[in-house]
């Protein structure tokens, strides 16, 4: 476990470098929303690299079906008493996947209610709040899966050779964790600084639930359709899409002709994409789609998603009021509940459109 934490504090050390590699004087969020994303980075790392361990010991089962694990043991622990059930490795499974899942949200919990807002530069401390968070988990973790194997260790004297085993797998399984863990938690925090820059700017708003989220941007300031030189402004940490649309065939998919992203280096922006397999779809990042339409010299239409995907959108494209919007076409229908309707289509061809490397433009020095 101790690997595991090694791990992700490395992938963290990884994306603070990155984002290290860009520095310009901007304004940053309360700390209290800096704390909020980065506790969603450490959890949502966590998460993953808990599915790869777990997922690793049931497929054992599936590979192995004549072996035959020894009983569930009798876990005691400081709250209540596991009984044993049925034998088999799923128990063990969700064991470790629990316990690495719940000594982080309990360590997350406690930081929080000893957090205190301090003013200063929120950035210093961002990347510096995961690595204590994930180093706190350490030491809990080792506790809850020493519960799990001692609970196993009378089985040693009644059924030597599948007890060992279940340890075998465990253990392979967590080695696995161990290879998945850097790259996890690096690309949780490349995404993590990508909001934390998204709401420095453009402010923070309540996730809505069920989201994974506590906090969200505040995109409305960010539907502008005015460009300048040609292109709309760069805001630090939001994602921008410019796409290439037929403004008399609303219906035909848009075509992404570039996507830069301002406030982060290029290897950063690379990097997230290519853990994403080059699409936008999945990421928990702000994206805004605007660009030039065949047919028409002004393409007024702005589409913006936040990290939950929600979206706000503008679309001045109706000739003052006597003719359906882009958006509207674009859903195939009339009124307000269509245009956003057809800002969802765009957004969902943007969203899956693949992004070469050749795309991509970040506003690095």
């Amino acid at each position: 476990m101790n690997f595991i934490v090694r791990e992700q504090i490395g992938g963290i050390g990884l994306a603070a470098r990155e984002a290290g590699a860009f520095v310009r004087e901007r304004r940053p969020p309360a700390r209290s929303v800096a704390w909020a994303i980065a506790i969603g980075a450490v959890d949502l790392a966590t998460a993953g690299i808990a599915g790869v361990v777990a997922g690793a010991i049931k497929r054992k089962v599936e590979e192995e079906p004549t072996w035959t694990s020894p009983p569930r043991p009798r876990v005691r622990t400081s709250q209540k008493t596991i009984e044993p059930t049925e034998p088999t490795l799923d128990f063990v499974a969700d064991s470790v996947k629990a316990l690495i899942r719940q000594t982080a949200r309990d360590v997350l919990n406690e930081a929080a209610k000893d957090f205190k807002e301090e003013g200063g530069q929120a950035a210093i401390y961002f990347f510096d709040m995961q690595d204590r968070l994930i180093s706190k988990q350490a030491a809990a973790r080792e506790t809850k899966l020493n519960v799990v194997f001692n609970g196993y260790l009378p089985q040693l004297h009644k059924n030597g050779t599948a007890t060992l085993a279940t340890f075998r797998h465990v253990v392979d399984a967590i080695t696995l964790g161990v290879e998945h863990a850097r790259d996890l938690q690096a690309h949780q925090g490349r995404m993590s600084w990508m909001r934390f820059l998204a709401q420095g700017a453009l402010g923070s708003a309540d996730a809505p639930p069920g989201s994974g989220l506590e906090k969200v941007t505040n995109v409305r300031g960010a539907t502008a359709t005015a460009p300048e030189r040609g292109r709309v402004a760069l805001i630090d940490g939001v994602v921008d899409v410019e796409i290439a649309a037929d403004y008399n065939a609303p219906k035909t998919p848009v075509k992404v002709v570039a996507v830069r992203c301002g406030g982060i280096t290029r290897s950063s922006f690379e990097e997230l994409l290519k853990e994403n397999q080059h699409r936008l779809r999945g990421l928990s990042v702000v994206v805004r789609a605007t660009g030039k339409a065949k047919g028409v010299a002004e393409f007024k239409v702005c589409v913006v998603q936040n990290e939950s995907g929600e979206i706000e959108f503008v679309d001045n494209t109706g000739a003052s009021g006597t003719q359906s919007t882009w958006l509207t076409r674009k859903a195939a229908g009339t009124g307000t509940a269509r245009q956003h309707t057809g800002a969802r289509k765009l957004m969902d061809e943007v969203l899956d459109s693949v992004l070469s490397a050749s795309l991509l433009e970040t506003d690095e020095a």
